[in-house]
């Protein structure tokens, strides 16, 4: 399995929205819906809460990094498979995994390392395009 760049960025803008809406309105509906003020202190300092939001924040910091390379080579018709594909399993895996094993751990880890892996990959691919000839998908 493997993505092209324009995938990725689908798949990691796609997954950034859904992770955006679903932590806002799982907070906010559960602030509107609680009566009960101390429930509602609770949740917002549940676990589940808190790695929720911070898992999407760095979801978002890494957005762009992950995004703007890949349409760029898209647009640009430079293959970059393998740098799309380990950003998609690295972005979207790091958020989930973030959420239920929490921070620092060793599958978060794992996760955020696929994810440089494809940053370091589109890095390298953008240098290789700047300077000369594209090598990650050769």
């Amino acid at each position: 399995m493997s993505f092209t760049a324009l995938q990725g960025a689908t798949l990691i803008f796609c997954h950034d929205v859904a992770n955006k809406l679903l932590t806002t309105v799982g907070v906010r509906v559960y602030q509107w819906l609680g009566t009960d003020k101390e429930k509602v202190a609770r949740f917002e300092k549940s676990e589940l809460a808190q790695q929720a939001q911070k898992a999407q924040l760095n979801s978002a910091e890494y957005s762009a990094f992950l995004i703007t390379p890949l349409l760029f080579f898209h647009l640009a018709g430079v293959k970059v498979d393998r740098a799309a594909t380990l950003s998609v399993i690295g972005q979207v895996g790091y958020y989930w995994v973030r959420i239920f094993f929490g921070y620092p751990a060793l599958p978060t880890a794992i996760m955020a390392s696929i994810r440089y892996g494809g940053l370091i990959l589109l890095c390298s691919d953008m240098v290789d395009m700047a300077f000369g000839k594209s090598k990650s998908d050769k």
